[in-house]
């Protein structure tokens, strides 16, 4: 059965060399018959293959075409070892990859939680490192992709019968995952914000058939027009940022969340009465508690003026021209203070909050 897959593909290519992806899917529907009489392909074709929240089932030319893509690479034998020691392998070595948008540093860097900042060359050899290589990503503007948050893991190779019901897992990323939380601490640190692009699992080329089941989370957060440029002090300063953030109060890490989140936010518009939404959110965030309706105003003067760094007078400046944005959608450039000056305040209060463990108690 081997020989025959082999005799097929060889028969096909020494007619012609393939030139392009047409050439490629000519020759995978001409010998797809032969690689499905093979039987390690037909178990890995005739099973559901498991992997975090979800499962397929590879499609025999899809399955094809990646045979021959890795013939053309390693040659036919090796590429169907390939599939031999895909049944053999227990597990599986994948790596997560969070794309950033006109983002790059000095080195490389591997932060306390385990996501590492790495070049986009540095990638997985992949579908998607090539995809970064040649920056095939659909950017329709001037936005390049120079580097990724990244992180190895491996998984339990999991096949079932395709009548099985399989039981599902964790999903590849979730909203509130480390590299969320390290995309936040970044912008927290640095004006560019790092903005996301997408999320997606690079499969190592050897078990590319397993791509399609991995699908690309799109953030495409392009708001910001400042490059994000991250020195060795500015990795250290993340790192410190992600330790106080690992020992914050428990209770208080979903409203720490949605603190750093619309930070985030707020660094990535370029327009006044955005950031200044996404800043006032900030401010209550940290100011008022849950269930306070009366006073707001005199509340947030109150408690955040030690905060921001301002005078009561100030502040109540400052919180009155962050609610024109809310109520009138206007922020007057000739105002006290200027967008980006509150955004640093702000800035300044988060990182107190942070170094203090816990939110603050306000009774008053």
């Amino acid at each position: 059965m081997k020989e025959r897959a082999v005799q097929a593909y060889n028969k096909f290519t020494q007619k012609k060399e393939p030139q392009n992806i047409w050439d490629i899917m000519d020759i995978a529907a001409e010998i797809a018959p032969a690689i499905e009489e093979y039987p390690p392909a037909r178990e890995i074709l005739h099973a559901k293959h498991v992997y975090g929240n979800g499962w397929f089932t590879p499609q025999p030319l899809d399955f094809s075409i990646h045979v021959v893509r890795r013939a053309l690479i390693v040659g036919i034998e090796a590429a169907l070892v390939e599939i031999e020691q895909y049944l053999s392998d227990t597990h599986v070595d994948l790596q997560q990859v969070v794309v950033l948008v006109d983002t790059s540093a000095d080195n490389a860097h591997r932060f306390c939680n385990g996501i590492s900042f790495i070049s986009c060359k540095d990638v997985v050899p992949s579908t998607l490192a090539d995809q970064l290589d040649q920056q095939q990503l659909g950017l329709i503007s001037n936005h390049r992709v120079y580097a990724v948050l990244a992180r190895h893991y491996r998984v339990k190779k999991l096949m079932l019968p395709l009548e099985a019901d399989p039981e599902l897992f964790d999903p590849d990323f979730r909203d509130d995952d480390d590299f969320t939380w390290t995309r936040l601490a970044i912008a927290l640190i640095s004006r560019g914000g790092a903005p996301e692009l997408f999320r997606q699992v690079a499969v190592p080329h050897r078990y590319d058939f397993l791509s399609k089941k991995f699908c690309r989370y799109l953030r495409m957060d392009l708001g910001s027009f400042i490059p994000t440029d991250l020195t060795n002090e500015d990795l250290v300063a993340i790192d410190g940022v992600l330790n106080l953030i690992g020992r914050f109060a428990v209770n208080d890490r979903s409203r720490l969340f949605i603190l750093m989140d619309q930070f985030y936010r707020a660094r990535l518009s370029s327009n006044q009465v955005q950031k200044a939404i996404h800043l006032r959110i900030c401010i209550e965030n940290m100011f008022i508690n849950d269930g306070e309706k009366d006073e707001i105003a005199s509340k947030v003067k109150n408690r955040g003026a030690p905060y921001l760094g301002q005078s009561k007078t100030a502040t109540d400046a400052i919180y009155d021209m962050l609610s024109r944005a809310v109520h009138r959608g206007e922020f007057l450039s000739s105002s006290r203070f200027s967008a980006l000056e509150i955004e640093r305040f702000v800035q300044e209060a988060i990182q107190k909050i942070l170094a203090n463990g816990a939110y603050p108690s306000w009774r008053t």
